[in-house]
């Protein structure tokens, strides 16, 4: 009966077996990148700061217009390349030097400027190629078509001697040929826009600008009026004849303590958005008063990128009335808790004082650009007077205007208070040109107007 027992089915393992190394090998491999992704390149326009099509064709000159953001999804980028092909010829611009190989969520950021490149004019590609650093390399190619534009536009002065003083402003007219894309007055670090005169026709070339010698600037800054094409090539006019008035600013000296800290200091966290107590009374002061500070700086100067092109304004601004000085426009400050010096910070703009609870007038006409709690101004309204020219009222108890309003000279705006980083009632008055301070005083100066910008230009309204 054995004999017809059918045989048993043998059991079989294979697919286990080979499965399972597979997988592990695979695993490896990835463990060890070798597979990896493509890199990912993208072209930004420093100007609109749009990203470019591989479609579109791009100005490039001595300047930098554009940016090459190369990245890379996983593993890390091993090599990057950008060159110019014309005329059959190849020009290396840039290669990626070793320490700036890059990882996993990082971007290797290349301006793209032929600076130092030979003399060449027209038609050519652009060509941008990266490689990751997998075992098995993947590389990635950036095709652009671009022309090559290496000759500056034109710019001259076309307004008279100019009388600056240390931390105040300035009027200047110039004129600039019909490829300039972007103009205005460079001093030191800081650049102001230029603007199409309203007084003659737009395509006449003629400009002005208001400008900002800066508190903070040495005497003998080099003033230029600058040019820029749209390939980023730039000209230069010097700012002549120009005649500087140096200024000596106040020091003080301000004791803080606990007390102080514990309650302004801690309603502005309490009220600013992002800011969070450190559990530290001093550590609390310094993030306000010196990191909060300058995010307040950077605010107002994104913010006058807004600004209407419109003169608003005709006559000399109005400082408050019946009021006295407590601080003036560029105070130096050192500040002490428990009799030990722990920072420094420079006042910018008046402290004007009257009554508790003041009526705060607009100083000249204007729209309003912003109303609410601003860190350190507390509780604070920005008039935009058109041009990137604001004034600023900050500490108010209340506020009696909307952004948007249009508001005339001598407007009630709020009352005066002590809201944000102040010791007491009073308006903290402050005037930007594009976001940078200016001692307010010469706008308070009918003569000073007249001088400076309506002999100069003949605004429309």
């Amino acid at each position: 009966m054995f004999l017809n027992q059918p045989p048993k089915k043998k059991k079989f393992f294979f697919i286990p077996f080979v499965f399972i190394p597979v997988a592990l090998i695979v695993w490896i491999l990835w463990i060890f990148n070798f597979f990896g992704y493509r890199p990912h390149i993208q072209i930004q326009n420093k100007i609109s700061l749009e990203e470019v099509s591989s479609q579109e064709k791009i100005n490039l000159g001595r300047g930098v217009v554009v940016e090459a953001e190369i990245s890379v999804k996983k593993g890390r980028l091993c090599e990057s390349k950008l060159e110019i092909k014309k005329e059959g010829m190849n020009y290396s611009i840039q290669t990626t030097p070793e320490h700036q190989i890059v990882g996993k969520g990082e971007k290797l950021v290349f301006p793209i400027s032929l600076e130092g490149m030979p003399n060449m004019e027209g038609d050519a590609l652009l060509l941008i190629t990266a490689k990751n650093c997998s075992l098995l390399p993947k590389k990635q190619k950036y095709k652009l078509q671009a022309f090559i534009d290496l000759v500056p536009p034109q710019v001259s002065l076309t307004s008279a001697q100019h009388y600056i003083n240390q931390g105040g402003a300035e009027f200047a007219t110039y004129h600039t040929s019909p490829d300039t894309v972007w103009s205005g007055i460079r001093i030191g670090s800081y650049e102001f826009r230029g603007y199409p005169r309203t007084d003659k026709p737009k395509e006449s070339g003629d400009h002005f600008a208001f400008f900002v010698y800066s508190y903070e600037l040495p005497a003998g800054t080099p003033i230029f009026v600058v040019a820029k094409d749209a390939a980023g090539n730039e000209a230069l006019s010097p700012l002549i004849p120009a005649k500087f008035f140096p200024k000596e600013f106040r020091s003080r000296r301000i004791d803080i303590d606990d007390q102080f800290i514990n309650t302004k200091v801690a309603a502005i966290i309490s009220q600013t958005a992002g800011l969070k107590s450190e559990g530290d009374a001093l550590k609390d002061f310094l993030l306000v008063n010196k990191e909060l500070r300058k995010t307040n700086t950077q605010f107002l100067k994104e913010l006058s990128k807004n600004s209407d092109l419109t003169f608003y304004w005709k006559d000399a601004f109005i400082p408050l009335s019946n009021a006295a000085i407590n601080a003036s426009f560029a105070d130096f400050r050192d500040y002490y808790y428990q009799d030990q010096k722990v920072d420094s910070q420079v006042h910018l703009g008046f402290d004007l004082a009257a009554i508790k609870q003041y009526p705060i007038a607009s100083s000249a006409e204007g729209k309003v650009a912003f109303v609410g709690y601003l860190g350190i101004y507390g509780n604070t309204v920005i008039v935009d007077h058109g041009y990137g020219l604001m004034t600023l009222y900050g500490h108010l108890t209340s506020m009696d205007v909307h952004k948007g309003d249009l508001v005339h000279q001598k407007q009630i705006l709020g009352k005066s208070g002590e809201t944000g980083l102040a010791g007491g009632d009073h308006l903290h008055y402050s005037l930007l040109i594009q976001g940078v301070q200016t001692n307010p005083i010469e706008f308070w100066d009918q003569h000073w107007i007249d001088d400076h910008i309506y002999l100069r230009i003949s605004p429309t309204y």
